[in-house]
């Protein structure tokens, strides 16, 4: 659980790591209130499973950069999940992670206009009970614009991608 709150944060990389049998979250990055600070979070080459949420970023009033890269995430209710809440931008990167045998595999919820443009690419995502991949919207307001491209998405009991956009999208070379 890292939380850096207020004029907490820098650069903070969590990686290389086992991770299981919570109940909650593996890995749970809460960003809350570091306006004053542009931080950077790098959530890398972990193993985490058999957990609430395997990966879970929440963001709220704070401009931050998250990239989530070369882990694998099974045995959870949401593989990947990012929440954003108010006017602030997160910028993230969201690659060749292998996220499979999740309820959901990468979810991401856009909440009362902040500004979310993840690069998705290199993932497999594959045998998850519902949907593969997610970027949901709560309104228009919001800016959610997801580039996908080189993703392996199969095998998942829902639909491989869905994608509730407020511009045009980038959906590439995804098998």
């Amino acid at each position: 659980y890292l939380y850096p709150h207020y004029r907490g944060g820098g650069d903070v990389r969590v990686a290389g790591n086992t991770v299981y049998d919570n109940t909650n979250n593996g890995i749970y990055l809460y960003v809350h209130n570091s306006y004053f600070n542009h931080n950077r979070y790098t959530i890398a080459d972990n193993v985490v499973h058999d957990s609430g949420r395997g990966i879970y970023i929440d963001q709220d009033y704070s401009d931050v950069t998250v990239d989530v890269t070369g882990n694998e995430v099974y045995n959870s209710s949401e593989g990947i999940y990012f929440n954003m809440y108010h006017s602030y931008t997160v910028t993230a990167l969201i690659a060749d992670n292998d996220v499979h045998d999740n309820a959901r595999g990468i979810y991401t919820y856009n909440n009362y206009r902040p500004t979310f443009n993840p690069i998705v690419t290199g993932n497999r995502v594959y045998n998850n009970t519902g949907e593969g991949m997610r970027f949901s919207t709560y309104n228009t307001q919001t800016s959610n614009v997801p580039d996908l491209s080189l993703n392996e998405v199969y095998g998942n009991g829902g639909t491989g991608i869905v994608c509730y956009a407020t511009h045009a999208v980038n959906i590439l070379y995804n098998d």
